[in-house]
Parts: C-alpha cells; structure tokens; sequence
C-alpha cells in the first residue's frame, strides 16, 4: 500500500539523519521513530484486514459467478425443453390435419469443412411425429462427406441452369448443354471405378440434383428414371446410401438454392414404396439450421400429373401453419 512506502522512506530518511545531524537532532529524530513504527504496525494491521476482505470478496464474487452460470445453463436447458415441446406440439397437429402425411420429422445439421478436400454435413434427429398405421425409419444420427472440387464444379453448372431464362433459346440451349455435359462425365467417371463405396453414392447424389434441376427447367422427365447408363449400378449406390436429406442440405448451403427440395423413395416392394418427401429448411433465430422432413403417402394421387401439384398444395399448407405457431425462425 503507498502509506506503508511512505512511512518507509521517510523512516529510512530520519534514522540516514543520525550520521548527518547533531546529537540533539538525533535525539529528536528517535523521539519520533517510535511513532512511525507504531503506524507502521498499526497499517500493516489494517493492510492484512482489507486483504483478508478482498479475498472474501473475490471468493463470493467467485460463487456467485458459477451460480450465475448454472441458473443460466438451468434456464437454456428449460428453453431448450420449452422449444422441443412446441416442435412436437406443431409436428403432431400438422400430422392430424393432413390425412396423406405419413409423418414429419425434425433434423438438426450443421455443415463444416473438415479438410482442403472435403466439407461434411453432421446430421441430428431431433424429433418426430408419425401416424397411425405408419413405420418411421428415422435416421438417428449421420454425416455425409462431400468433395469441395466435386461441389464447386456441379454449383457452377447448376446456378447457370437455374438461373437462366428459358425463353432466350441461345441461353437455355447453352445451359443445358453445360448440364447434360456435366452428366455424361460424371456418369463416364462413375462407371469406370472398379469398387464402389459411399464417396461413388455422394457424387451420384450430385447427379441427382442436377437431373432434378433439368426435369423443373424443361418441366419434363428426361431420364427415365435412370442417370447412369448402367441401371443395376445406379440402384446399388442408391441401396447403399440414402442421400435425399443430404441433397436437401447441399442445394441450399452450396447452390444457394432455396426452395424446398421434393424427392421419392427409390426402392422397390416395401412398404415405402412410392412414398414422396419434401425437405424444408428453417434457420433458427439462435442460428441453428433445422431441416423438417415430411412424408407423403402415395396414396394421394392416381397418376404422376397429379404428383406435383399435389407436393405444393402440402408444402403451402406446411409452411402457412409453421406460420402461426409459436416456432420462431428465419423463413430466409
């Protein structure tokens, strides 16, 4: 403390005098040193006491910081319950009205980059609503590691298609040039590997998209349900990895595609068999990404013109009661 420092010096001063000063100063100066030493003790005294009362002080400031931290962590467990309850609340209320939905379930996701070469989607089930009379096979947890040079040559083509005006013959035609291009490599490269695993699923799931972005462009099939010129392969990469929800996810964090992503079941001679999804994507307000999966029973329609209409009437009737509830998110 700076009072103990100036008793100090000026002790030292006086009792440095003693060699300098005539006795009689002396004497005065040992008359006073009493007196300083006694408010020197006296400070150190009341020195310890504050010190012992800022150690009580940090140590209650200490507490009352992790008790702060418990009753905040308390309080976002509760919200987070709160928030789960009113999703269960939604999904089961929807379910009910909608007599073809077969079910809806919520995803969490979150995309990273987990090397130069690859991004990852981290995939979460977070809850689910299912009807009467209908299995759910929900994906509890998975990740899905895409190639960055894969994912960055197909966006290219991709926006290019989707974005351009198909009225103006030069652009179109060029277009979809691009595209089918894109297709006949992919589908060359894919043919020409020896063994396949989910990486050879993932860039098949990347034709896909672009097929599915031919088919709206040209508001027509131009596949005959196959994109590769080997069927049986295609139908065991598919068998091997199901990649709708992670289609979903890449064509709206990679291609900055927006819409809600429809696709179908693609196996055959089960009970899923002819089944519709619609993926819808919603960004949190604390900055999560939620992805709803509805399921649509086949039963809704007798024909494939009907399939579309059909798909939109429910994806309106979905969002406009997300709408009103009480979910809070960001429809961007």
């Amino acid at each position: 403390m700076i009072w103990r420092k100036v008793l100090l010096a000026l002790a030292a001063v006086l009792i440095g005098g003693l060699s300098i000063y005539n006795s009689d100063i002396a004497d005065e100066t040992f008359q006073v040193l009493p007196v300083l030493l006694i408010g020197y003790v006296f400070l150190l005294f009341v020195e310890a006491l504050l010190h012992g009362k800022d150690l009580k002080i940090a140590d209650l400031n200490q507490k009352l910081l992790e008790e702060t931290k418990g009753l905040f962590s308390y309080y976002k467990e509760l919200k987070e319950y709160d928030i789960k309850k009113e999703y269960q609340r939604f999904m089961k209320a929807f379910v009910r009205d909608q007599p073809y939905v077969c079910s809806v379930q919520l995803y969490e996701y979150i995309v990273k980059s987990t090397s130069p070469y690859k991004h990852r989607i981290q995939l979460n089930y977070v809850d689910g609503n299912v009807s009467a009379n209908e299995k759910l096979n929900a994906i509890v947890q998975d990740h899905f590691d895409y190639n960055k040079r894969e994912i960055r040559e197909v966006k290219k083509v991709y926006k290019e298609l989707n974005n351009a005006e198909m009225n103006d013959d030069h652009n179109s035609f060029e277009s979809l040039s691009k595209s089918f291009q894109l297709l006949n490599r992919y589908n060359k490269k894919l043919n020409s590997f020896h063994t396949h695993d989910d990486d050879t699923s993932l860039k098949l799931s990347l034709m896909q998209l672009m097929g599915d972005l031919i088919e709206k462009r040209i508001d027509a099939a131009f596949t005959d349900d196959h994109l590769l010129s080997n069927p049986q392969l295609e139908q065991r990469l598919i068998r091997m990895r199901k990649t709708g929800i992670a289609r979903a996810i890449v064509k709206y964090e990679f291609f900055e595609d927006h819409l809600d992503y429809f696709f179908r079941y693609s196996g055959d001679g089960d009970a899923k068999s002819g089944r519709h999804y619609i993926a819808s994507i919603k960004k949190s307000n604390r900055g999560k990404n939620y992805l709803f999966l509805i399921t649509v029973s086949p039963d809704l329609w007798s024909n494939s013109d009907e399939v579309k209409q059909s798909l939109n009437e429910i994806k309106e009737e979905f969002n406009s009661f997300l709408n009103e509830s009480d979910i809070v998110y960001n429809n961007k």
